[in-house]
Order: structure tokens, then C-alpha cells, then sequence
């Protein structure tokens, strides 16, 4: 479904989370604050997904290209396509594509002006809200419901973002800050097929912002 400034509102296949940042968001690049996360998807589940964001991106690609030719015509002007934001990548024999997701921790509104803190609203298997105490660490399957955000710049051309808009989590995998997990120590997974299943809920819908598809975060941190 498309949205204004030609965003698309996607979610993405069930992967697993590499270096998740979503409780509280990165400073180191950018004050503001930004929640991201990659996620790893089996390359035969990320067809459709792939299809998505190249589709988005060739559209804003050519609206550009129009949009040179009709302010200079004949100039010869070239409008170079942005790389995307996924990767292809190869593990012990198997194809994966490796997705990388963004969202800025705050914004301006386009109708009042004030900037709004944004959280990132986090579901356990069942869909119930979780609480902000989560330590989501790398292992974590999930899927990310996001805004597929096209843009263009000079400097990088045109191309998408993948905006989070919220996270679901099948299996959690705590962070523990130290490199130790139960894996990593050397545990055997017990299967529950039910999924992560959360023992009490928050984020309460009043204290989520709107994930406005306007709210000017369609664009890439410089």
C-alpha cells in the first residue's frame, strides 16, 4: 500500500536479528538517536521482499530521471541509482540476504512542529506488547514491520530506506553484554513451538507515537 512521498508500508520475512538496537537508540553518529537493526533472512524467504524494495527503488529512479529531462532537456544529465539496503551473503553453504533497518528516535511534527520521541513498539509471538526491560541481542528471530522509504540526493542518488516501524519477536535471544549465551556456552535449544511468549506487556498504545509515514524520517543519516 503506498503512502505519501511514495512510501510503502511492508513486513518483512521471519529472520534473525544481527546487533539489534531498538530499546535505546544509537547516539554515536548521530545526537538525535537512531534505533537499527539488520536482519538475516533465508534467501529463498527474501524473494518477495527483494522484489519490494527494488521495485520502490526503480520507480524513484525514474520519477528522478523524468524529472531531470523535463527541467534540462538535452543536457545528458545522468541519474545514478543508490546501492540498496540489502546484501547478499553466503553461511556454510547457504544464500541469505541480509537487510538493514533504520528509524530515527525522534522527529518533527509536519503539523504542530514539536519533535516527538519515538519508541520502537516491540510484539512477543502472540502479538501482546512488551516491556522497554528487553535485552534484544543478535540471534533474535523476528520480523519487522517498516516503511519502505525512497529518496534521492546528488551524492548517493536514488534509492530506499527501510524505516522500522515495529518489531515482532518469534524467539528472543537476550543480550548479555558480555558475549555468553546459552548457545555460546555450549546448551543444547529446547523447541517451543508456541514462540517467545512474554510474561507481561507494556508500551501501552498512548505512549507510542504515530508512525507517520510523513513525518520527514524517509531519508538517509549523513
Amino acid at each position: 500500500m503506498a503512502y505519501e512521498n511514495n512510501n510503502v508500508e511492508a513486513v518483512s520475512p521471519k529472520g534473525t536479528l544481527i546487533y539489534p538496537t531498538l530499546i535505546k537508540p544509537d547516539t554515536k553518529f548521530d545526537e538525535a538517536g537512531v534505533y537499527k537493526t539488520k536482519i538475516k533472512v533465508p534467501a529463498a524467504d527474501a524473494q518477495a521482499f527483494v522484489e519490494l524494495i527494488e521495485k520502490v527503488q526503480q520507480e524513484e529512479l525514474e520519477r528522478q530521471i523524468s524529472e531531470a529531462e523535463s527541467k534540462k532537456k538535452g543536457s545528458g544529465k545522468r541519474v545514478k541509482e543508490a546501492q540498496l539496503p540489502f546484501e547478499e551473503v553466503e553461511e556454510d553453504g547457504e544464500d541469505f540476504v541480509v537487510f538493514n533497518f533504520k528509524s530515527k528516535a525522534s522527529y518533527t511534527d509536519s503539523k504542530t512542529k514539536e519533535v516527538v520521541q519515538r519508541k520502537i513498539p516491540l510484539f512477543d509471538s502472540k502479538g501482546k506488547g512488551l516491556t522497554a526491560d528487553l535485552k534484544i541481542g543478535t540471534g533474535t528471530v523476528a520480523r519487522i514491520s517498516c516503511f519502505v522509504c525512497p529518496y534521492y540526493t546528488a551524492l548517493l542518488g536514488a534509492g530506499v530506506t527501510l524505516r522500522i516501524r515495529g518489531v515482532k519477536i518469534i524467539k528472543l535471544v537476550e543480550f548479555t553484554g558480555g558475549g555468553a549465551s546459552a548457545g555460546y556456552l555450549g546448551f543444547d535449544e529446547d523447541e517451543d513451538e508456541g514462540g517467545f511468549e512474554a510474561d507481561n506487556a507494556g508500551f501501552d498504545a498512548d505512549d507510542v507515537p504515530d508512525q507517520d509515514a510523513d513525518d520527514g524520517d524517509d531519508r538517509p543519516n549523513f
